[in-house]
């Protein structure tokens, strides 16, 4: 990367003194630096290419937020005393993507030495019965007074997660924070509730309990209004609505040591999955998102990408058949036990991608509730994956469409 052409080119963003257009300001000793709106978006899309460049791989150990600091602490103090980049900033660079020097403090030209930690955060909607703290797969919940400087006058719970070779402080949050979230998408995978009964909330202010064995999510208050613009008193179902859930279980052996499932935990935790096993986590993934959504649009969209997580594939050659046609194909060989039932389902399949397509490319608001199905039948095809010995050596999705291939011969 040429650190330092984009760094001069970010210098020529910054005008300097008094001006109605300034977007942006930076008041540095009696100086006034600033950006106007359009140069503010060129001024972040160069520090977004730096910090996702490929060969420097910055994105991969520092937060956004600590390379936006650095940039711009740069570009201020060369702009404050007039000064260009030379070819020098490219070595710096070179040198802070590989830890030797810290992107905190690089005058001093220190060496980071990355630390292994252990992130935790209170967690709230889920509750412990046999334990008092557990492990699922990579992560650890439990009391929140067995972690030190936890608030556990704020909160019952905790969990948390190990991350390694931390070089960032803020990026390791970062990506603890997306775990968390993915802790969730799992336990709703999981539970596989329609209904959005799987309220799990990471961080604070956490959910009240509502009881021993409920939390209080949200309080509704809508009022109804009839044409005279008077409160609809024909219907009861207006004002203060005391919304509650049950906590999750989360040592029940459903979520922690199910049988068809557990394996999932321990790909997600594991560093080396191949194709075939990181297609069925981004799956599951996609369908906890589809269950945990509030809009029946976006839920139609994740089961969509779920299905295409798990069953797309782009095969060479002249005559290919459609997107639809081949996660069908793969989608009835894992879940259907007779030639009636496929047929149906791969009917099915076709009509709902449909929808999706529709909703994409702005086409009808019509929607239903059919993603409710796939999310079942994408679940079965998940267990099958897991469990059925048939498919223990497979591990790319060109393999998978080849044992496809040879079975629908014999149909």
């Amino acid at each position: 990367m040429d650190a330092k052409n984009l760094l001069n080119k970010l210098l020529s963003l910054l005008k300097e003194g008094d001006n109605n257009n300034a977007y942006k300001t930076f008041f540095i000793k009696n100086r006034k630096i600033w950006l106007s709106y359009a140069n503010n978006k060129i001024f972040e899309e160069i520090i977004n290419d730096i910090y996702k460049n490929k060969e420097l791989k910055l994105n991969t150990i520092f937060s956004r937020k600590t390379i936006y600091n650095l940039v711009k602490g740069l570009v201020l103090e060369y702009k404050m005393s007039d000064k260009a980049f030379g070819s020098d900033i490219n070595m710096l660079f070179e040198k802070i993507s590989k830890g030797e020097i810290s992107p905190f403090n690089y005058k001093l030209k220190k060496e980071i030495n990355p630390y292994n930690g252990f992130i935790a955060v209170p967690i709230s909607g889920i509750t412990l019965k046999n334990n008092f703290e557990i492990e699922i797969g990579n992560f650890k919940i439990g009391l929140a007074q067995l972690i030190k400087s936890m608030p556990i006058d704020k909160c019952k719970y905790y969990i948390g997660v190990k991350i390694k070779n931390i070089y960032d402080n803020s990026f390791a949050v970062e990506k603890a924070e997306n775990m968390f979230l993915d802790f969730v998408r799992l336990i709703t995978f999981l539970d596989g509730n329609f209904y959005g009964d799987v309220h799990i909330k990471i961080g604070l202010p956490v959910y009240e309990d509502y009881g021993q064995d409920e939390i209080h999510i949200k309080t509704d208050s809508y009022v109804i209004l009839n044409e005279q613009n008077e409160p609809e008193k024909q219907l009861a179902a207006y004002g203060d609505i005391y919304n509650t859930a049950h906590k999750i279980v989360i040592d029940e052996d459903f979520f922690c040591n199910n049988t068809d499932f557990n394996k999932l935990w321990d790909l997600y935790a594991s560093d080396t999955v191949n194709e075939i096993e990181q297609r069925i986590i981004n799956a599951a993934l996609c369908i906890g998102e589809s269950l945990s959504s509030q809009d029946i649009k976006s839920s139609i969209i994740y089961t969509c990408m779920a299905l295409e997580t798990l069953f797309s594939f782009d095969e060479a050659g002249l005559f290919q058949k459609s997107i639809a046609d081949k996660i069908s194909d793969i989608a009835v060989f894992l879940v259907c036990k007779d030639k009636e039932h496929r047929l149906k389902t791969k009917k099915a399949i076709k009509k709902f991608y449909g929808l999706r397509s529709t909703l994409v490319h702005g086409g009808s608001r019509e929607t239903n509730d059919s993603y409710k199905e796939f999310n079942n039948m994408i679940k079965a095809a998940i267990r099958v994956l897991l469990n059925d010995e048939r498919f223990s050596n497979i591990k790319t999705i060109k393999e998978l469409y080849e044992l496809v291939e040879d079975a629908q011969k014999s149909y």
